[in-house]
């Protein structure tokens, strides 16, 4: 299968045009998602993003294709200024304030036609759309040109399975539950982030656009592996109704170390420096801490939160006894090597891609 799978490729020359939103947790994701495809022999693999985009992500693009893969990186002109953004506002994270938001993807739906004309010369012609569910105006593009549209998504199946279910409540419901087997979880919708309880039009109007652009998509790929969240994997794709092809997780593309600190900005500290810091250390005496945002983090929304609060909040989690402290390492240390093995030739994540692929060839047979 296989090896003919594989004619296939190259006889058709598939070409994978992926457009992310421009936010660094779509890019950086996106980008490592690239370089995955980019290893399957036949495949053509083009990221289009804006100027301020493609410069911040070149470098990591030339790395790449240095080591043998060939990744494509084709700027679109930005209409920033005629959304009314500030200059040099490409980006989520360097909008100053919130109330820019709808300002940035009113911008962005105006790459919709420009991006129709790109693609309209591209050589060899689009093969399918991978984006970012942020962008339902790419519904379009993939309608006008015939061809499918996948919708990526950096988040887990858990995170998907939560959102579609409070997508479905009853909106005088005051809390939604999820049951998946033996494990059961009921949250207030007070606890609910602002977004998804504010009633302004645009909005509301935004989120229904993205909601029906899913839809239509071909499927939807999650940057998770079935082996970490199966039951919840099988549960999301029955309320989801469509295609949902686990294929993470992406990072581990990134096999030198080198390469992970070269994606988004510059760390404010050497890498080298990091390194030597951490070597110093006691193993498993560094906590990893991961703040994920896909805007930059406003003044008002800091909190301060001081050492001690820290030290007990963490203390309460990990330090419950040694044996149950023991059970999450060793449980870490399983996960750790199911994501490994699953981007592997033959691996969960790996088939998965595979199945992908086959998707597009059944399309352009046909």
């Amino acid at each position: 299968m296989a090896s003919s799978q594989t004619q296939n490729q190259q006889q058709l020359q598939l070409h994978f045009v992926i457009v992310p939103l421009m936010s660094q947790s779509h890019l950086i994701p996106m980008t490592d998602f690239a370089k995955l495809l980019a290893r399957r022999p036949g495949l053509i693999i083009t990221i289009i993003t804006t100027p301020l985009n493609a410069f911040r992500y070149q470098p990591v693009i030339d790395r790449a294709n240095k080591s043998g893969l060939g990744i494509r990186l084709i700027p679109l002109p930005f209409p920033g200024r005629e959304a009314g953004l500030p200059p040099n506002c490409e980006n989520m994270d360097s909008l100053a304030s919130p109330d820019l938001v709808e300002n940035f993807f009113e911008a962005t739906s105006m790459l919709q036609h420009p991006l129709e004309k790109l693609l309209a010369h591209l050589h060899p012609p689009p093969s399918c759309i991978i984006t970012s569910n942020a962008l339902p105006w790419t519904s379009k593009v993939a309608t006008k040109f015939r061809i499918p549209r996948y919708v990526f998504n950096a988040l887990s199946c858990f995170t998907l399975l939560c959102s579609k279910l409070v997508e479905e409540s009853p909106k005088n419901s005051e809390s939604v539950s999820i049951s998946v087997r033996d494990m059961r979880i009921e949250f207030p919708k007070a606890q609910l982030p602002e977004s998804m309880r504010r009633n302004a039009d645009k909005l509301n109007g935004m989120l229904d656009q993205m909601k029906e652009a899913k839809r239509s998509a071909q499927g939807v790929l999650v940057n998770s592996l079935e082996e970490m969240e199966p039951e919840i994997v099988e549960e999301y794709k029955k309320v989801a109704k469509e295609n949902v092809w686990c294929i993470g997780p992406v990072s581990l593309c990134n096999r030198e170390i080198s390469d992970q600190f070269h994606r988004g900005n510059k760390a404010a500290i050497d890498e080298h420096d990091c390194l030597k810091w951490l070597d110093s250390k006691k193993s498993g005496s560094v906590l990893y801490m991961l703040v994920l945002a896909a805007s930059a983090i406003y003044q008002e929304e800091k909190v301060l939160v001081k050492r001690e609060k820290v030290k007990k909040a963490i203390e309460e989690v990990m330090m419950d006894g040694e044996e149950r402290e023991e059970r999450r390492r060793k449980r870490a240390r399983e996960f750790a090597k199911m994501a490994k093995k699953a981007i592997e030739e033959g691996g969960s994540s790996y088939l998965n891609i595979t199945y992908l692929i086959e998707d597009v060839i059944q399309h352009v047979m046909n």
